[in-house]
């Protein structure tokens, strides 16, 4: 409704493909829908996986009533997106690997939960994955470019770079002390920023280790997905209470795996 000055948080152009057809329905009316609609996305993946099913109710419920959804809900997050595209995209890696990647590709639209989807999909030697979790975001930023412009885009670039950038107090505040990153962590124990960023590096290389390892494993789908999730945590330089949600599917997956095996 107004000029902002401070935009730590800034979504890529084409994320406002997916939000379209939302418009219609208000602020309030969007926000309930996307909701709704994001978490039935994140139930199907969930179903997708032939124990779940068996499961029922426990195993999803187990999940879609966790806190951390709630945070989700109440503060508009897409978390259940970012859940669903994982894992939907590595359910189906198996036996459709085109769609798989192109699910896993889509999760660019928060680069932070994308890092490791590439040496997953090279582990697992699916190429087809690789090529389709490349093409997939841009197809949907040639759309976004066909429907709203490309200004949009030469003005995103600088914004996203003058914020990785940036030290201003309340983007650290807000953006990088808000949240549950291992770089956040270290500076609450008493790590100055230049050990925290050491720090956070040296998680997302242990959480390539572990992704690789899983998937050139003999591990089920289920396992790898899950072993996906809790590395992708770990992995994230920036990652809030509502994210959290990523672990307990990572949990329910290792509980209904074992108990399975």
């Amino acid at each position: 409704s107004r000029p902002l000055e401070f935009r730590p948080w800034t979504y890529p152009p084409d994320f406002l493909v997916g939000l379209l057809p939302f418009a219609p329905l208000g602020f309030a009316g969007s926000s309930v829908a996307f909701q709704i609609v994001t978490g039935g996305l994140l139930v199907m993946a969930l179903r997708a996986f032939p124990i779940v099913r068996m499961v029922g109710g426990a195993a999803l419920a187990m999940v879609m009533l966790y806190p951390a959804a709630t945070l989700t809900v109440i503060s508009g997050q897409c978390t259940f997106l970012i859940a669903a595209l994982i894992v939907g995209g590595f359910a189906l890696l198996p036996s459709r690997p085109v769609w798989g990647g192109v699910l896993l590709g889509l999760l660019t639209f928060k680069p932070q939960f994308c890092l490791l989807v590439p040496f997953a999909l090279i582990a697992a030697g699916s190429w087809r994955a690789v090529i389709a979790a490349a093409l997939s975001p841009l197809v949907t930023m040639a759309l976004s470019g066909m429907m709203f412009g490309w200004d949009l885009w030469v003005r995103w670039i600088p914004l996203v770079w003058s914020n990785v950038n940036s030290s201003n107090d309340l983007w650290i505040e807000t953006g990088r002390m808000w949240g549950n990153s291992v770089y956040t962590c270290a500076v609450l124990l008493g790590a100055s920023a230049a050990i925290a960023s050491v720090v956070q590096l040296l998680a997302i290389g242990g959480a390539v280790v572990a992704v690789v390892a899983a998937f050139r494993s003999r591990l089920g789908a289920m396992e790898k997905t899950a072993v996906f999730l809790a590395a992708t945590v770990l992995a994230a330089p920036d990652a809030g209470l509502y994210d959290m949600l990523l672990l307990q599917v990572a949990v329910v997956f290792l509980l209904l795996a074992r108990d399975t095996a």
